[in-house]
């Protein structure tokens, strides 16, 4: 079989030999002869042309004709990137060629191949003694808690209204009745109750929902919003359990505070549109309290964020507003709900557990958790043990069985056993439906990595229970040890007095928040695991359909279950302490605190019982007995925390008009840190970080207990820091006093080891003997940015799953938000809601659905939610007052079985302020396109820009594909892509949204380019045979003259000097003309010295993973089992064993091995190159319909490459142009490589495919991070004629370098330089025992005008590093200094390190610039 037909027939052979574990990468030089002859490039210094030929073109011909009777036609004649032509020359033809005068060179054509390794893979997912507080606030009786959840059970006991006095007088609030719900179920206990459909119905008729049945009302069908209600205000109820469980009287935080329902989740969805909706009625209806035990998977811009611009109305009205944390833990920065105006809430345990032992058949006891009342019987007996993935269904992978999904289990193999079923996947209960289903008697579901020992009780169908992760694996042990594993199971009950007690839960979010680094979230942890609260007597207690039990109370965990207890708080407070303030009452919360268990230990972490950080419990346990008579309160008003958005950037115009002042934004005088908050967070480092040591926080307290009190102050410094405080004592007079005090924090360090994020707490006391006010110091220094942050930008290149706008659906859910209009009071809210149906265009030119308005704002912010299309929206985008007008999202309910969600959302950061690479045309050479694909679809695209002057020689051009043409000349075809490279590596850079894209079932989502709003030019130069470098030159210099903006090749071959290499020598002039060249790294790794497109003027791109797998196991013959990824696994794939071939066996290794080529450079070694590393791992993208997808019609495939990761860094490189249009290519390079990260999600350095931490030859400068390379603050920038004396120092002759720049040149009249002093963004050093070497780097300021940077020298082992100057003071934008790097050796030298490597930092207030330090022993 010819070599492209294997490469096609891939997908094909390898669903029978297994080979989707091996990746074949091929490489074959090959020329292409005719009758002796064979393609040269002819390179012509056009200032040679002779007088007598008027045209170069004439001089080309008689040049040619020269040398043979036989006539010679061009194949192609350059003149923009490249002076010359090429021919079909035989090799005398090709020497006779070299000696005329004017030709600088001629090159033999070789063949290049595309950087793809396809790889084929299997597919395989409680009041008897009541306290100060409860007295002095009657219960809470006359405060009023808004719950927004999933409804209520009215009838359930623990809201009847037995003893309870009259509704407070400020009541203004409904009982809506409806489905199952009548209107007079409310009483003075639950008081109102109100129910939001309209967003959530919208999605339905939009297709965004699965609109399944629904009961239009209040009634909680769901269970959720019963238990959080009862939670915070329950009534007490005596003899209260779930099926003997927690027995006892149950009874809320707040047990005669009222309670408001707002229904506003509908199965598993709260829209955005029908969340705010509910805050603004309650706020409206006088409640004091709202409870929200819902979040977001994501973290979005305060000002672009409807629910905390909603939350910020309730504030400024004097409504506290409580929310979970969420459930994302144990994962750094996973926290949600972190606006300063909301108090955010983690979850803890409590000293009640609910053991379940599983002996196993040596005597081994695991124990764990369960709240099953469905014991084995007998229960003496041991029965058979088996893992999920060892009993799958034969068209089912190992791993979903594993983690028991549906139907993956077969019931031979599980019948009448124990069956261990991974945590992850699907809800645990919902392991217990599938094992039930399937046969066996019992579950037990194990803990796997990050979740450790982390344990929740649920009530599954069937025995069952939950072990942790350190028993998961004591329990693998045993499976392994044994022929016949047996087991049996004990459920103990309830168990009182458990220590360590609380422990932070292992499911519960962490901080930081990577909204503001200055503000520390979670606020507090409350109890949120195990937790038995009222439930709906027609909800089954596991929420599994076939489940028939029912019970009164449930046990639930989940920052859920955390922020009721929260809420129910804050009611108390706010009943004895009417006149407090929503921040007075957080802070009497947070700095009563505690921080150690009941045994006076340092609270612990449930994931890995080590000490928790701040991180996790934020200022601590909450304490309700000490929350009363706190001393001292942080109190902060609307217009503080606008002057804390402002100090921090964000866009102040939502809330505005919900402060009771005008606000004078100033953020040189404003620091985000002094914002009045009751605990105090530094953040050295990247991004928003501090690069001075010594800062100065102000904070004001006011005195709220009753008399004269005098304070004095007790530090706890963090490690690492000095902390002072100026005054030392405070004295109060009387009630209400507010006093202002200074607290000075020198760091030592303000970056940081490197590569990690460091965290030093302390604490700060105010105590007059009676009162201790604690307030948490952190001090956090990072000398990288999360890489959260960049994973959700580049994850735009792929997949959204949570809803966002698709331009080819009819209508959406927007929610507009609007200026108040002066001098105009609306009386009623009809007259209002008149006004904002002014906003509402008429019908859209293109559709005859009418804009529906589905929500009007009255209270917490002025603004509408419709029903709109695109084009509506950009009409009323148009409209004087309008804010902004943006998509909902949907969130989901922060229970722990609740699944997480993944996902992107447009409108945000650098995408929007780049206009999505707007008026940027990308040049793609490649195999074709697909025109008409739906990744092409021009919609929001706007007509090309006056200066393109390309073609389109196919059908189906639009303003998103502007340009189509065809360059290979071996073949008289089309530029249509035959092969499907072309069409992924176009979409990757550019495509357009595609909303329901996937892969053979996988990735399902939204696709979408890197910059969705360039146009694309296509320029075919390869085919099946490969890519001719006459061909590539000829695209080149089409689409220089052409007009785009941006090359991409995913083309490359091995190291050759530039001067033959016609993707250099063609990049030079494009550059020359200020046209960016991305390229390729090759994919020859993981050895050394395998890279392709080295030249510096080229931008070399390897190759990274992103966050998304699909799992594939293979099952050996001798029963191992081997994890691997796979797109492809057929329902009737046969379950026998098949033979397996491994195509290294036969000797050539390199047909089983491909990876992504690495450095250092063959052709520049003193260059540091790759340049960077972008996604290129399973890329999903645009695919021909007809290439490689069999019988399916899916229009997209998941890929792996460097091609793939090259189209991400040029998509990139579109919106950096389109937002900094005058940058050159190298300035741009620069901000790319400058603002890199070497950390991944974890905050540990990136690692290799061999788990190890990868080297800069590997990873370059880094993963790009294109929100930071928008704003580098300095770059390093290089002119096309600086180039000249680094090719000469390379040792080219003067002819050789005239062949690249295109102009007269004379190396020995020149300085020559090495390659260490060209101004490149990274620093190579090749360095031997006593030398020393200097170089240069110029810098130009690109940021604030007046802006000071200090260096920080990260030297690599026996090396010393030394800058002059260590300060760069700039006083005007693009202005340029200089500054003078040496490097020597140290007595640590050792020459058979072989590589190191280091980094030379410049910081500012703003920015950290940093290069990269690759070190070459000998």
């Amino acid at each position: 079989m010819p070599l492209p037909s294997i490469i096609h027939h891939l997908p094909q052979m390898t669903r029978f030999s297994f080979l989707g574990f091996t990746i074949l990468c091929f490489f074959l030089p090959i020329s292409a002869q005719l009758h002796n002859t064979q393609t040269f490039i002819v390179r012509i210094q056009n200032d040679h042309k002779p007088s007598v030929f008027t045209e170069v073109q004439q001089w080309y011909t008689a040049t040619l004709s020269s040398l043979s009777s036989t006539n010679r036609d061009f194949l192609h004649v350059y003149k923009t990137v490249f002076h010359g032509f090429s021919a079909s020359l035989t090799p005398q033809e090709a020497q006779q060629l070299e000696s005329q005068p004017g030709v600088m060179a001629v090159l033999p054509d070789q063949i290049r191949r595309l950087h793809t390794t396809r790889s084929v893979q299997f597919l395989g997912l409680v009041n008897d003694q009541p306290n100060d507080l409860l007295k002095e606030s009657d219960y809470g009786s006359n405060v009023i808690i808004g719950v927004l959840d999933t409804g209520i059970s009215p009838e359930s006991s623990s809201f009847h209204d037995q003893d309870l006095g009259p509704v407070p007088s400020g009541w203004k609030g409904e009982c809506i009745e409806g489905e199952q719900f009548a209107g007079n179920l409310c009483n003075k206990k639950m008081i109102g109750a109100r129910y939001f459909t309209a967003g959530y119905e919208a999605a339905i008729v939009n297709g965004k929902s699965n609109g399944s049945a629904i009961v239009r009302s209040c009634r909680d069908t769901d269970g959720h919003g019963t238990h959080t209600a009862s939670t915070a205000a329950g009534r007490l109820v005596a003899n209260a359990s779930m099926f003997g469980f927690a027995e006892g009287s149950a009874v809320g935080v707040a047990p005669k505070a009222r309670i408001a329902v707002y229904k506003i989740c509908w199965g598993e969805e709260c829209r955005e549109s029908d969340i705010l909706a509910g805050i603004d009625k309650a706020v409206e209806d006088g409640v004091n309290v709202i409870s929200i035990s819902i979040g977001g998977t994501s973290s979005r811009s305060y000002d672009l964020d409807p629910i905390a611009i909603g939350a910020f109305g309730a504030m400024a009205r004097g409504v506290l507003v409580s929310a979970s944390a969420g459930n994302g833990g144990p994962e750094l920065e996973t926290v949600t709900n972190t606006a300063p105006w909301i108090t955010t809430v983690g979850a803890s345990t409590i000293d009640r557990r609910f053991p379940a032992d599983l002996i196993l058949g040596d005597g081994t006891v695991i124990t764990g958790a369960s709240v099953s009342n469905a014991p084995i019987v007998p229960s003496s007996k041991f029965f058979p043990l088996i893992h999920g993935r060892n009993a799958s269904q034969g068209r089912f992978a190992n791993s979903n069985a594993a983690v028991c999904m549906p139907e993956s289990l077969h019931k031979d193999l599980v019948r009448g056993k124990i069956i261990i079923c991974d945590r992850g996947g699907n809800a645990r209960v919902k392991k217990g439906e599938v094992v039930k289903n399937a046969g066996g008697i019992a579950v037990i579901v194990a803990n796997v990595a990050p979740q450790g020992e982390g344990l929740v009780s649920d009530s599954y169908t069937i025995p069952g229970m939950l072990i942790t992760e350190s028993a998961s694996k004591k329990l693998l042990g045993y499976l392994n040890s044994t022929r016949n594993p047996v087991a049996k199971m004990i459920i103990h009950g309830t168990r009182l007095g458990v220590k360590p007690a609380p422990v932070v839960a292992s499911f519960s979010s962490r901080g930081p928040s990577l909204d503001s680094v200055y503000v520390l979230k979670p606020d507090l942890i409350a109890p949120g695991v195990d937790i038995l609260a009222a439930w709906p007597n027609n909800v089954p207690p596991s929420e599994q359909p076939s489940d028939l039990r029912r019970t009164r109370f449930n046990i639930l965990s989940g920052s859920s279950m955390s922020c009721p207890h929260v809420s129910g708080l804050a009611a108390l407070l706010k009943g004895a302490h009417p006149d407090w303030t929503p921040a007075m009452i957080r802070s009497a919360m947070m700095t009563t605190a505690y921080n150690d268990d009941t045994e006076g230990k340092p609270l612990l972490d449930e994931q890995s019982y080590n000490d928790s950080t701040v991180w996790s419990r934020g200022a601590g346990h909450i304490d309700a007995g000490k929350a009363v008579d706190p001393g001292l309160v942080y109190d902060i008003t609307a217009n503080d925390y606008l002057q804390f958005l402002c100090a921090m950037n964000y866009s102040t115009q939502p809330f505005q008009q919900l402060a009771p002042e005008p606000l004078t934004c100033n953020r040189k005088q404003n620091k985000p840190w002094n914002i009045n908050y009751p605990s105090i967070s530094i953040f050295y480092g990247e991004p928003r970080g501090l690069s001075e040591p010594e800062v100065v926080v102000t904070r004001t307290v006011t005195h709220v207990s009753e008399g004269a009190s005098n304070y004095h102050v007790i530090l706890t410094s963090p490690k690492g820091a000095n902390i002072t405080v100026e005054p030392q004592t405070m004295s109060f007079s009387e009630k209400g006093e507010k006093r202002t005090f200074k607290v000075t924090i020198v760091s030592e360090t303000v970056t940081g080891s490197w590569g990690s994020m460091e965290t030093r707490s302390g604490k700060l006391v105010w105590t007059d003997g009676k009162h201790r006010v604690v307030s948490p110091i952190n001090n956090k220094s990072h000398l990288f940015p999360s890489w959260t942050i960049i994973i959700s930008l580049l994850t735009f290149t792929t997949i959204f799953h949570l809803s966002t706008v698709d331009a080819t659906k009819e209508t959406d859910t927007y929610i507009v938000l609007l200026s108040s209009p002066h001098n105009r009071i609306f009386a009623h809210s009809e007259d209002l809601q008149s006004w904002y149906n002014t906003f509402l265009p008429a019908t859209a030119a293109n559709s005859d659905e009418k804009p529906h308005m589905v929500h009007a704002y009255r209270n917490i912010l002025m603004g509408f939610a419709a029903r709109l299309t695109v084009q509506q929206v950009k009409e009323i985008e148009k409209k004087d007052g309008v804010i902004s007008a943006q998509p909902q999202r949907v969130l989901s309910l922060q229970t722990t079985h609740t699944p997480n969600f993944l996902g992107l959302h447009q409108n945000l950061g650098f995408w929007r302020d780049s206009n999505y690479g707007k008026g940027i045309i990308i040049g793609v050479l490649d195999t074709g396109i697909t025109p008409g694909h739906p990744s092409f679809n021009d919609t929001g695209v706007d007509p090309p820009p006056t200066k393109w002057k390309g073609k389109c020689e196919v059908a189906g051009c639009n303003n998103k594909l502007i340009g189509v043409r065809n360059f290979v000349t071996a073949s008289s075809g089309s530029a249509l892509d035959e092969e499907g490279h072309g069409t992924h590596t176009s979409s990757t850079a550019a495509g357009n949204f595609v909303d329901g894209a996937n892969a053979l079932g996988n990735d399902k989502g939204t696709a979408v380019g890197m910059a969705p709003l360039a146009h694309v030019a296509m320029y075919k130069v390869c085919d099946e045979n490969g890519c001719a470098e006459s061909d590539m030159l000829a695209a080149m210099d089409a689409a220089v003259g052409e007009g785009v903006d941006v090359l991409s090749l995913s083309i490359g071959g091995p190291s050759i000097p530039f001067y033959r290499d016609a993707i250099a020598l063609g990049a030079f002039g494009a550059i020359q003309q200020g046209i960016f060249v991305s390229c390729a790294a090759g994919n020859s790794g993981p050895f050394n010295s395998t890279l392709s497109n080295e030249a510096p003027w080229i931008l070399t791109v390897g190759a990274s993973t992103v966050d998304r797998k699909v799992k594939a196991t293979v099952k050996l013959g001798n029963e191992d089992l081997l994890d691997g990824e796979s797109l492809f696994q057929p329902k009737d794939f046969p379950e026998t064993l098949l033979p397996i071939v491994y195509p290294g066996m036969n000797g050539n290794q390199n047909a089983a091995w491909c990876a992504p080529g690495s450095g250092p450079s063959l052709a520049t070694p003193g260059i540091l190159k790759p340049d960077i590393i972008g996604p290129g791992v399973s890329i999903l993208a645009a695919w021909p319909i007809s290439v490689d997808n069999s019988s399916t019609t899916d229009p997209f495939n998941v890929v792996s490459g460097t091609s793939m990761a090259c189209p991400h860094l040029s998509g990139i490189v579109a919106l950096l142009k389109s937002a900094h249009p005058d940058w050159s290519p190298a300035a741009i390079k620069s901000a790319i490589m400058t603002t890199a990260d070497l950390v991944n999600l974890n905050s540990q350095p990136i690692e290799d495919e061999t788990e190890l931490p990868a080297s800069l030859f590997a990873v370059g400068a880094g993963h790009v991070n294109p929100s930071k390379a928008s704003d580098p603050g300095l770059v390093f920038d290089i002119q096309p004629d600086d180039y000249i004396p680094y090719l000469c120092g390379l040792g080219y002759s003067s002819a050789q370098v005239m062949a690249i720049v295109q102009k007269q040149v004379s190396c020995s009249n020149i300085s020559s330089i090495a390659e260490g002093q060209l101004n490149y963004p990274s620093l190579t050093v090749t360095l031997s025992a006593g030398v020393t070497r200097s170089y240069t780097r110029t810098v130009t300021n690109v940021g604030d005008a007046k802006s000071s940077y200090l260096v920080k020298i990260f030297p690599g082992p026996g090396m010393g590093i030394a800058v002059s100057p260590a300060q760069l003071d700039f006083s005007a934008v693009n202005q340029k200094l200089s500054y003078q790097v040496t490097f020597d050796t140290t007595s640590g030298f050792d020459p058979t390190i072989g590589f190191g490597e280091g980094a030379v930092v410049w910081n500012s207030a703003k920015h950290s610039v940093r290069s990269p330090v690759s070190i070459i022993y000998v």
